[in-house]
């Protein structure tokens, strides 16, 4: 059996993949921060931005949003 102890710490995922994106993509890069606008030409063929394909929607859902009678 093999024993580890575990620092309490959490991961720091957030900035993990930050810097895998940038080494991955170091074109994007503005001021060593993530520019979207770049990222969105570079990637632009691969960027879905359609309307949600699926939603939770009903006959009067306006109505009881606006109304608040949900």
């Amino acid at each position: 059996m093999i024993e580890s102890k575990l620092s309490g710490e959490s991961l720091d995922i957030l900035n993990e993949n930050i810097a895998k994106l940038k080494e991955l993509f170091p074109e994007i890069l503005t001021e060593d921060k993530i520019g979207f606008d770049r990222r969105k030409t570079i990637l632009s063929e691969e960027i879905d931005d359609s309307p949600e394909r699926y939603n939770f929607s009903w006959n009067g859902k306006s109505k009881a949003i606006a109304a608040n009678t949900f």
